[in-house]
């Protein structure tokens, strides 16, 4: 209450599987969940439970899936995280970390970066 007094929102981070809480953090006044290991989920399931009450701020799933450098899987994820979680309400973050410390060559990074652009309209 004192952060949306203020007109700040609230933003949780976790690397980890904390599906079970997300409707707590939600009712006690997270505005943003950043969730980094997206993949963890049951997507879908996360979507039709939580879409339109919570914006997500994700990045491409750091551990499963960019890491492999496949750029047609990491497309694929956006635009399914973009379709399952961009609302109006609520709505979808994509974020763009710096993942050179993973191997991650820079013209991925800018090409993942170009795709949420791409794809980041709902």
């Amino acid at each position: 209450d004192a952060a949306h007094h203020r007109g700040k929102f609230v933003f949780f981070h976790s690397c980890g599987q904390i599906v079970d809480i997300i409707g707590d953090l939600i009712e006690v006044g997270v505005d943003v969940l950043n969730l980094n290991q997206i993949t963890i989920f049951d997507m879908e399931e996360l979507a039709r439970r939580f879409a339109g009450r919570v914006c997500f701020l994700c990045p491409v799933d750091l551990q499963r899936v960019l890491v492999r450098k496949d750029m047609k899987e990491i497309e694929a994820l956006i635009v399914r995280m973009i379709e399952l979680f961009g609302r109006p309400s609520g709505g979808f973050i994509g974020q763009v970390e710096e993942y050179q410390a993973l191997g991650v060559p820079k013209e991925i990074t800018d090409e993942v970066g170009c795709l949420f652009r791409l794809h980041g309209h709902y």
